[in-house]
């Protein structure tokens, strides 16, 4: 029984962990890339060219 609840408790904490990464990592990774727009400094596009393997 105890070890149920272990088990439980500890796919609860899993679980809450790959929903923040799968909420809020998108969100802030797009807002990245928004603001980073508006930032005349940089230039996305050619940050995205710099870092693809495939240009």
């Amino acid at each position: 029984m105890i070890l149920m609840a272990l088990y439980e408790s500890e796919a609860m904490l899993w679980i809450v962990s790959y929903i923040l990464m799968g909420l809020i990592y998108p969100i802030w990774y797009i807002s990245l890339i928004v603001f980073a727009e508006k930032d005349k400094q940089v230039d996305p596009i050619e940050v995205a060219k710099q870092e693809s393997p495939y240009s």
